[in-house]
């Protein structure tokens, strides 16, 4: 009697994994999700499916089918950091599949302080703050100086933990708003505001028509009975007889 068999060696395709490997999450509750390719032969024993989430069997509280799992975080949610997850199973043939694959949540919003200038600054001031943050880091293109609402104002750079930017030109005297926005690698974003002023500049000395007479000088006469006529800029004329000593001041 003759007979025929297959020889199926495949293992079971674990696909579709979510989230996404090395992805970063700024959902608490992110769904993990994974689709199953059966092997040639055999049907996928949904009992064998065993679900871990760092290091924690949540086969349980996960929804197991023949064709993927799916698992939602309870209410507490998931901590801030790195997560593992890994799913195994086999078939009524013995075929094995296993997956495993790592995210990380970060749901905080970057920092940002020491904002400057504030109060009175210069025409041109060096605009900045400082920024942070502990859990993706900050997206280095992300920062956006926006200069009494126009966002072009400026260059923003990021040095470290610096952001910063300079006007293209001097700055009128008054007040000038400031708004600083930035984004996490994850996703999350922030955005600061503050004003400072600039001040009036000094008034210029206005040129008198005759510099002569913007000078004061002290002469000293013996006083007279007659009469002290002045001469214009340059000098005073005195008549009668003379009495005592005195000092006058005029424009000189």
């Amino acid at each position: 009697k003759d007979w025929s068999f297959n020889i199926d060696t495949t293992a079971i395709g674990i696909t579709g994994l979510i989230p996404l490997e090395g992805s970063w999450q700024t959902n608490t509750h992110p769904t993990i999700k994974a689709d199953f390719q059966p092997a040639g032969s055999g049907s996928i024993d949904i009992t064998s499916v065993s679900v871990l989430l760092d290091g924690i069997d949540i086969s349980s509280s996960t929804d197991r089918q023949s064709t993927g799992i799916i698992f939602n975080p309870d209410l507490t949610g998931l901590s801030e950091g790195s997560h593992t997850v890994s799913v195994s199973l086999h078939d009524d043939a013995g075929h094995d599949g296993y997956s495993t694959w790592n995210f990380a949540v970060d749901s905080t919003p970057p920092e940002i302080s020491d904002a400057a200038p504030t109060g009175i600054a210069s025409a041109r001031p060096l605009i900045s703050a400082a920024v942070s943050d502990n859990g993706s880091g900050i997206d280095p293109v992300s920062s956006t100086f926006t200069l009494d609402g126009l966002s072009d104002a400026g260059s923003a750079t990021l040095s470290g933990s610096l952001a910063s930017f300079s006007p293209p030109e001097n700055l009128s005297p008054g007040t000038h708003s400031v708004q600083l926005s930035i984004r996490d690698m994850a996703g999350n974003s922030n955005t600061a505001a503050w004003n400072f002023n600039v001040a009036q500049p000094a008034p210029i000395p206005a040129t008198p028509a005759n510099p002569a007479a913007s000078h004061m000088t002290t002469i000293a006469y013996w006083q007279t009975y007659g009469s002290l006529q002045g001469l214009g800029a340059g000098g005073w004329k005195v008549s009668g007889s003379q009495a005592f000593p005195q000092m006058y001041s005029r424009p000189w």
